[in-house]
């Protein structure tokens, strides 16, 4: 597999390749910032030709394990190239609970660094339970940092002789697919077009949506193509799932008869909280144990609308796969100008959790500082990202996650914009994988506009929070670019300062403010308990 030409910041997960006679995985130029591999199980044949792994762009590899069929002699290259490495590395490379077996070298390095050696006889395991080496380029650093002290040189916890990895470490990063539900397998009785939904767009079909999610035998909904107009929250029962045939072609939408403007923002035009009255499109059942799933359907507000959100989350182990949400007119501009959104779209909060493929959200107008594409909040349950896409807000955070008392964690992130990408605050624990995109923050001594939280602007911003782990931050901007302070709602993508001016990692504890200074992206950046 070859992933050399991916978009920026690419997520593969649950990737099993066996019997490779070949490099099983290449990321080399032109590959665009980190490239994160997680569950990912390698199987190398005893006379592969070429290491299993080589990448010269930035790679991070998570609870994934490289195994090479076992020859007479671990030094045994073969008749056909050399295979006794398992990972070789040109570039920023960050290994964690990482397993390898029957390789002469577990990693190599193309500056002469010291290899990390791999297992001395076959069937042995050598775990990489965190493995970082920075690759400077250009002007741009890429230190190590633990507890805010840097390091340059390599960092390596590794444990030879180890167990073999756990049986699950794959499957837990994906979804079963014998069990995932599928547009295929829903009965007649619990297709919401065949009980009275239109799916018309202009037809209220809030009744007849929730009579079939109440109906106890219909475990799946289905959503056939169509535009679903709702006047009310659409509750979903405990372990239930609701499915489209493409986030596309079937989407749960406003109806018309829905007032439009929430009445909070009457009382204060200029903020506009609406997030003090505005309701969810879709509510899941709450609880630890709910396994809710939505996939292959859009959830949408309408662009002139800010008295409904699209989402209220509370499934501990739900699941999220190719869904959306976004904030969309049909016809731009002409129903009605933009309204004010100063909310989340998405929440989730209470007992939320569970596993997210592919979330994705980047509307950027007409939002106030109180705008999140998605806000994760006072949570109690694990909850994973395979790939977040949250960019291009002009709130005061794409993503935020604040109060979870379990932990979170983001496989590959992509995103745009001025703003802070991703805000962490008062979290238990919290893991990213690698960043990608063009993100560009403020200079460290510019000021938010007027109305927002003032902090350092940063790319991920990490508050009171005592076990963090960022790795891999890798942007798409140059050291040189604007430089000048109070550029405001330049469109969605912001404005382009060089990285020589702005931070990437802002670190607030209660008595204490750190931030790395500019043109330091960390191939790791690591407080606490990791």
């Amino acid at each position: 597999v070859d992933v050399s030409s991916a978009q920026p910041s690419p997520t593969l997960t649950g990737l099993t390749l066996i019997n490779q006679s070949v490099s099983a995985l290449v990321y080399n130029t032109p590959g665009r910032q980190t490239l994160t591999c997680v569950g990912v199980h390698i199987e190398a044949s005893a006379h592969a030709s070429g290491p299993a792994v080589q990448a010269a762009e930035p790679l991070s590899m998570v609870d994934s394990v490289i195994v090479r069929h076992a020859p007479a002699s671990l030094h045994d290259s073969g008749s056909t190239g050399t295979n006794t490495t398992a990972i070789a590395s040109r570039g920023r490379l960050f290994l964690y609970n990482t397993y390898v077996a029957n390789f002469a070298t577990a990693v190599s390095f193309a500056d002469g660094t010291s290899a990390v050696p791999g297992t001395v006889a076959p069937g042995e395991w050598i775990r990489l339970d965190l493995v970082a080496k920075g690759v400077p380029e250009k002007t741009i650093e890429a230190p190590i940092f633990l507890n805010t002290t840097k390091h340059n040189e390599i960092l390596v916890r590794a444990t030879p002789g180890a167990t073999p990895p756990p049986a699950d470490i794959t499957a837990q990063h994906v979804w079963n697919s014998a069990t995932f539900p599928s547009p295929l397998t829903v009965g007649r009785n619990c297709n919401v077009k065949a009980n009275g939904a239109q799916g018309d767009m202009t037809t209220d079909d809030t009744a007849a949506i929730q009579a079939v999610l109440d109906n106890p035998a219909c475990g799946v909904v289905l959503f056939p193509k169509g535009y679903y107009a709702v006047s009310k929250t659409l509750q979903l029962r405990s372990n239930q799932s609701i499915v489209g045939i493409g986030r596309l072609y079937a989407s749960i939408v406003p109806h018309s008869s829905v007032p439009p403007m929430c009445p909070a923002r009457a009382a204060n035009p200029t903020r506009g909280q609406n997030e003090l009255c505005a309701w969810p499109l879709v509510r899941t059942a709450s609880g630890s144990d709910d396994t809710t799933t939505v996939a292959f359907l859009s959830v949408l507000v309408w662009h002139h609308y800010n008295s409904t959100y699209a989402v209220h989350w509370q499934s501990g182990r739900g699941q999220w796969r190719a869904a959306h949400i976004n904030r969309v007119d049909l016809d731009p501009g002409r129903i009605a100008p933009p309204a004010w959104y100063n909310r989340a779209l998405f929440l989730m909060d209470g007992t939320g959790g569970g596993r997210f493929w592919n979330f994705y959200q980047e509307n950027w107008w007409s939002e106030g500082p109180h705008y999140r594409h998605i806000l994760v909040q006072n949570t109690t349950s694990p909850l994973s990202f395979y790939h977040g896409n949250t960019e291009h807000s002009q709130g005061e955070a794409n993503m935020e996650i604040a109060g979870t008392k379990a932990s979170v964690a983001v496989f590959g992130f992509k995103g745009e914009g001025n703003y802070v990408q991703i805000w962490v605050r008062d979290a238990a624990r919290f893991f990213l994988s690698g960043y990608g995109g063009n993100a560009s923050p403020f200079p460290v001594q510019c000021k938010y506009p007027d109305g927002f939280q003032q902090y350092v602007p940063s790319i991920i911003r990490l508050e009171r929070t005592p076990d963090a782990l960022v790795a891999n931050l890798v942007s798409q901007v140059g050291p040189d670019g604007e430089s000048k302070c109070g550029i405001f709602d330049t469109g969605f993508a912001g404005t382009m300062y060089g990285a020589k001016y702005w931070s990437s990692v802002l670190d607030v504890d209660t008595e204490t403010s750190f931030h790395t200074q500019p043109l330091d992206w960390p191939v790791v950046y690591a407080k606490g308990n990791f």
